[in-house]
């Protein structure tokens, strides 16, 4: 079973190049946004990276972002992808 943690925003550029290219192919499968964008909102720290870990390796990733609509603060999730997805 894997374990899914969030990258704290200052750790992000240690692992981004590991896990971005699975974020770019779900966000071009999907045609859910520009890359360039999401990659600087994880970079900057305005978005998270989440990573799915299966000893003794990175599975997936997942990008989350916090948004404020009319009612209340919801946390979508922008895109995910990762080995053999």
């Amino acid at each position: 079973m894997a374990e899914t943690v969030c990258v704290p925003p200052d750790q992000v550029e240690y692992i981004w190049d590991e896990v971005k290219g699975w974020i770019k192919t779900a966000l071009e499968r999907g045609d859910l946004g520009r890359f360039n964008d999401v990659e600087d909102d994880v970079l900057s720290g305005n978005a998270l990276l989440w990573l799915a870990y299966q000893e003794p390796k990175i599975v997936g990733a997942a990008i989350t972002q916090l948004d404020t609509t009319e009612k209340c603060k919801v946390c979508m999730i922008v895109a995910c992808g990762g080995a053999g997805i």
